[in-house]
């Protein structure tokens, strides 16, 4: 839920296409999780699903550095000073 909200929070910005990204790889991960469980987990899909995670916090963690120390704002706004 949280990562949909996020994706509408940075719609038009610079940074909407690394949280679609994210979503998706979110939405991806939770389904391998769904089938590991349908398949009463074998190996390979328990794996799979392990394996995955560490794409998915990786994203999530260079997607996290790049807004945090973006050169320019999320969104433009007036210079006060």
């Amino acid at each position: 839920v949280l990562a949909f909200g996020y994706v509408l929070a940075t719609r038009g910005t610079w940074a909407a296409k690394g949280s679609r990204v994210l979503l998706g790889l979110i939405l991806a991960q939770a389904a391998i999780g769904v089938v590991t469980l349908v398949l009463v987990v074998p190996m390979w899909a328990g794996l799979l699903h392990q394996a995955f995670a560490v794409v998915v916090l990786a994203h999530a963690v260079a997607h996290l550095h790049a807004i945090r120390y973006a050169v320019q704002p999320l969104r433009a706004g007036p210079v006060r000073g």
